[in-house]
């Protein structure tokens, strides 16, 4: 890949959401300030995805293959803003 974004998707997080989503047979994009520092060339950590289905799950998953998982969690009736993260 020899594109200017090359650099932004060749990390491993992608490689292990990419598994973790064949996996589940569900769909997972990369969304918000991190697509958009991408195209501007602008460097980045904060990765944001969506997954089709349930986000919860999906991050769980995630963090089982990297071995981080994430303390904040979302329970019904308080704020969303503190959702479930794998930390890559």
């Amino acid at each position: 890949m020899s594109t200017v974004t090359a650099q932004y998707v060749q990390k491993e997080i992608f490689r292990i959401v990419s598994d973790v989503a064949c996996e589940r047979n569900v769909r997972a994009f990369a969304i918000g300030g991190y697509v958009r520092d991408c195209f501007l060339g602008r460097p980045c950590n904060d990765i944001d995805i969506v997954v089709e289905g349930s986000g919860i799950d999906f991050a769980r998953a995630v963090g089982e293959k990297t071995g981080k998982y994430g303390s904040n969690s979302w329970e019904p009736g308080k704020s969303p803003t503190a959702a479930n993260r794998a930390i890559p």
